[in-house]
């Protein structure tokens, strides 16, 4: 963990986040939430890193089943 303490003990969690999200739908908690924990994480998409992949590779194969 990164940061311990950042979202609080559960019970504080469970006031300021998962409730007002999960049963209210609370944009602004939500938003709040995501500020907390946006710096923390790493996100990368395919355009990102597209450069560094090897070219994709395709293979067939065929196979039977058996009746068992």
């Amino acid at each position: 963990m990164t940061n311990p303490g950042l979202l609080g003990n559960r019970a504080r969690f469970r006031q300021h986040f998962a409730t007002p999200i999960e049963q209210r739908r609370s944009a602004t908690a939500a938003a709040r939430l995501n500020g907390l924990v946006a710096p923390h994480l790493l996100r990368r998409t395919k355009a990102d890193v597209a450069a560094d992949l090897p070219p994709k590779q395709y293979s067939t194969s065929s196979g039977s089943t058996t009746k068992g």
